[in-house]
């Protein structure tokens, strides 16, 4: 450890200690003097690495350190480090992360450069607790991306039927239209499939949301059109 607290610069050595999980030589850099928002050359702190590696022991000195409280231009809008820190985890599926750094303020603020947001990435991912977690916090559930994609879309896009119930039991709205006004359609394709009789091989045709060429998943196509159609067309 004195060998690392004797180089030149702090910075590297902090990174790497958040990047391989090394919670204690965090703490014993940061007590020796090392600034704890420093960045690498992609401008990622060493909270955001910690939060996307899912090392929440780094975290949790991190953030007793004050880690990540400072506000910056985001591409869309100002937040802090912990909201972009915030979005890397909900990425990776990390959900005591996700509650450590919503209890400590961080919020739903951060963009990518596609404007897709924490709950965003989660739908899409289909990280069920952490979009729960996200949607205690979010104001809008039904925010868009760069292309007019909501949470929903991406959900239903991936075949994520759990994320899919979820996001329509809080208010998020189907038929909001995208970039490619898409989603009024989706009235008429339910109708359809709904006289399919489960053959699964002439469900290959619904594809409402083939952003990209993205091939629609057919793994929980049943569920969602049951929740689909449930919502909808009792």
């Amino acid at each position: 450890m004195g060998n690392i607290l004797g180089t030149p610069s702090f910075k590297n050595a902090l990174l790497t200690a958040a990047e391989k999980g090394q919670s204690k030589i965090v703490g014993q850099i940061l007590e020796a003097g090392a600034h704890v928002n420093v960045e690498d050359s992609s401008g990622h702190a060493p909270l955001d690495i910690a939060s996307r590696r899912g090392h929440i022991e780094v975290v949790r000195v991190l953030l007793e350190n004050n880690a990540g409280e400072y506000i910056f231009l985001n591409t869309y809008s100002f937040c802090t480090v912990r909201c972009r820190s915030l979005y890397y985890a909900s990425c990776n599926g990390h959900v005591q992360i996700v509650k450590l750094l919503l209890k400590n303020g961080a919020s739903t603020r951060y963009r990518n450069t596609e404007r897709w947001t924490s709950l965003h990435r989660a739908s899409r991912n289909g990280h069920i607790k952490i979009v729960a977690l996200l949607l205690m916090s979010v104001t809008y559930v039904d925010i868009k991306d760069s292309s007019g994609r909501t949470p929903l879309a991406l959900a239903l896009q991936y075949g994520h039927a759990e994320v899919v119930k979820i996001l329509l039991k809080n208010g998020a709205n189907l038929f909001i239209k995208d970039n490619d006004e898409l989603h009024p359609r989706v009235r008429k394709i339910i109708k359809k499939c709904k006289k399919i009789n489960n053959k699964m091989y002439k469900l290959k045709e619904w594809r409402p949301w083939n952003h990209h060429n993205y091939p629609f998943p057919y793994r929980g196509v049943m569920t969602i059109l049951a929740i689909l159609a449930k919502a909808y067309y009792k």
